[in-house]
């Protein structure tokens, strides 16, 4: 059964491979030689020019668009076929219970990148995205980490990755590879796929593949990936934030409530990454329903008991605000009124 796809105006460039009609069930498992992907940054020579980080658009449209094209090409995880979807079906006519089982349970095209994508149009849903700078900053680095390393690989210049999230999103996609070689795929028949509009099903796969192969991939290969996500999350937000404090500062004199709330998400966000979580389904989205303020900035806002109490419990778990943006705002005045004091003498 193949999965639904997004259409993506901007995905970041993909490995070109010669145009045939991919049959996953009998594909040829040979992994692809780095040195043969064509991508732009190769020298005419064939050497491999210095790697730049990918370009992310500020318009958030497209850059959703940047960001479901990888995990259309790196999913991490892939369907498994069509039993449950088979049980959804028989809770659709039950009131309220069968959206609620789809809620929880229904697999996206996207693969584990599900909640990574949510989170996404939560922030453009609300207006976070594009007219709060922080979270424009910050969602930015999760976008362009997983891309520049994605870029790295197919082109042979992992070696020139140089931040710890770019590393880890590059372990993501070897986990991911290992996952599609299993299955007797190449990383270039699943970007065909993807750039064809079909993203890539496990179920498109499964046929001809040994018992001990699927239990390869559903007890090591796609917890392996899984894990690998949620490290890379964490890394690229352990990076951010630092990069991110010209606009955590001034968040904090515009709105000081909404900064900070949105310093104790993503200090919870980092929490819960060591818990290596199942995304499957659309648990983010019901998250968001329940807990998550839906209003742009929650200074003056009429938030429910149940985002008001939500707001309390993160800020409680967030140490980072007072001890990272609240003094670096201080320090700037502080610096400001030296600089006039000095100005006057």
């Amino acid at each position: 059964m193949q999965l639904s796809a997004i259409t993506t105006s901007a995905p970041p460039p993909a490995p070109k491979v010669e145009p045939a009609k991919v049959d996953p069930s009998k594909v040829e498992s040979a992994k692809a030689d780095p040195a043969n992907v064509d991508l732009p940054g190769n020298d005419a020579t064939g050497g491999a020019a210095a790697l730049e980080p990918i370009s992310i658009s500020d318009k958030p449209s497209d850059r959703l668009d940047q960001l479901v094209g990888f995990f259309h090409r790196n999913p991490g995880w892939m369907k498994t076929g069509n039993v449950a979807d088979q049980l959804r079906t028989a809770f659709d006519d039950v009131p309220k219970v069968g959206e609620f089982v789809r809620d929880l349970t229904e697999p996206a095209d996207v693969g584990y990148g599900q909640a990574i994508r949510d989170q996404t149009q939560w922030q453009m849903k609300t207006g976070r995205q594009p007219n709060n700078t922080w979270w424009l900053r910050m969602n930015r680095q999760l976008v362009q980490d997983p891309l520049t390393a994605e870029l790295a690989i197919r082109s042979g210049r992992e070696d020139q990755l140089k931040t710890d999230g770019q590393k880890a999103w590059a372990k993501y996609i070897h986990e991911s590879d290992k996952l599609y070689a299993t299955m007797g795929l190449t990383p270039e028949q699943v970007a065909q796929a993807a750039d064809a509009g079909k993203p890539v099903a496990l179920s498109d796969a499964w046929k001809g593949v040994s018992l001990l192969d699927r239990a390869k991939v559903m007890l090591f290969d796609k917890p392996n990936v899984r894990k690998a996500l949620w490290v890379a999350h964490r890394k690229t937000l352990e990076d951010g934030r630092p990069q991110a404090m010209k606009e955590a500062v001034h968040m904090h004199r515009v709105a000081p409530k909404e900064m900070s709330f949105s310093s104790s998400w993503a200090s919870l966000i980092g929490y819960w990454s060591w818990l290596s979580p199942l995304v499957t389904g659309n648990q983010s989205k019901l998250a968001q329903k329940l807990i998550l303020p839906q209003e742009e900035t929650i200074d003056g806002a009429d938030l429910s008991w149940t985002e008001k109490a939500f707001v309390k419990f993160a800020d409680a778990l967030d140490s980072k605000y007072e001890r990272q943006v609240v003094k670096a705002a201080e320090a700037e005045d502080r610096a400001a009124a030296a600089a006039k004091s000095a100005g006057k003498g």
